[in-house]
């Protein structure tokens, strides 16, 4: 009997292709709404999932809780636009400055100043200013070297007593000769 594929994974195989008539009404739905909504978010990558939910409620009369099923899906398929990384917080900056720039042409300037400096506070905490990191000389690290000791003062224990002559008898006591019962089998199934 062959397995049914889950719909993630039947919206991966048909997301990029033309709508086929094979699938479902409810498919082709779901097709068109993630395609959508992922456009949306990528045009506008600063909308929460509250602002994409509501764009789905209001543009295909889906419930809510429909839409936070599609937005789990869209970022299963396409990932999170906002878990983009650096290239996410570059976006972010540039928005800003192209927003204070504007705004200083039409004469904010205050409002401009303040959003310039939000900018260049995002570029230092997100560090946007530093190159990227130096690959690492993996083949320069040596490991510590550690040395075994039987001294437990070593690690804050106090020494005990004539160790050695407890240990002797302690194995003279466990590895002495042990004697070996054989024991029938019974099937207690059979007992009266």
């Amino acid at each position: 009997m062959p397995k049914t594929k889950n719909i993630v994974d039947k919206m991966n195989e048909l997301l990029f292709d033309p709508i086929q008539e094979s699938i479902t009404k409810h498919e082709q739905q779901m097709i068109i709404r993630y395609r959508d909504a992922y456009t949306v978010w990528l045009e506008n990558p600063l909308f929460s999932d509250l602002e994409i939910r509501d764009y789905l409620m209001s543009n295909y009369d889906i419930s809510k809780s429909q839409s936070y099923r599609d937005i789990i899906n869209i970022k299963l398929l396409l990932g999170n636009v906002r878990e983009a990384g650096k290239e996410w917080h570059r976006h972010r900056v540039n928005y800003l400055l192209e927003k204070a720039a504007k705004m200083a042409l039409d004469g904010q300037t205050k409002e401009a100043t303040a959003i310039s400096k939000v900018a260049i506070a995002l570029i230092k905490n997100n560090k946007l200013d530093i190159e990227e990191g130096e690959e690492i000389p993996y083949d320069e690290i040596v490991p510590p070297a550690f040395e075994p000791v039987s001294d437990p003062q070593t690690i804050g224990l106090k020494p005990i007593e004539n160790l050695q002559d407890r240990i002797a008898k302690l194995k003279e006591k466990y590895t002495g000769e042990i004697e070996i019962t054989d024991i029938q089998y019974e099937n207690i199934n059979e007992r009266e």
